[in-house]
């Protein structure tokens, strides 16, 4: 009995290695994205992504609000650069021209 009970909790904790094993690989080749719950639902947020953009395997661009202001990211391989930094109400989005 003991030892049926022992095998079968073995056998669970494997499967969740094995779970969590396929996790970490899917996140570290970039197939899985997971989000991070915010406590306070996102009313007080200093920084959000909206939009990101896959262009190729490890390259990625990112279109971020942080602190009243809109970054352009391409992050890649070898680090991440800042393409373009203003103000967020600084253009229109559909025109792109500034807003009066």
């Amino acid at each position: 009995m003991a030892t049926e009970l022992a095998g079968q909790v073995l056998s669970v904790m494997a499967v969740l290695a094995l779970l969590l094993g396929l996790q970490w690989w899917l996140r570290r080749k970039g197939f899985l994205q997971v989000r991070q719950f915010v406590r306070d639902g996102g009313r007080n947020r200093q920084m959000e992504v909206l939009e990101s953009r896959v262009l190729a395997h490890g390259n990625t661009v990112y279109l971020l609000r942080v602190a009243g202001r809109a970054l352009v990211l391409s992050a890649h391989a070898s680090g991440c650069t800042l393409l373009d930094s203003r103000e967020w109400k600084a253009a229109d989005p559909v025109t792109g021209r500034n807003a009066a």
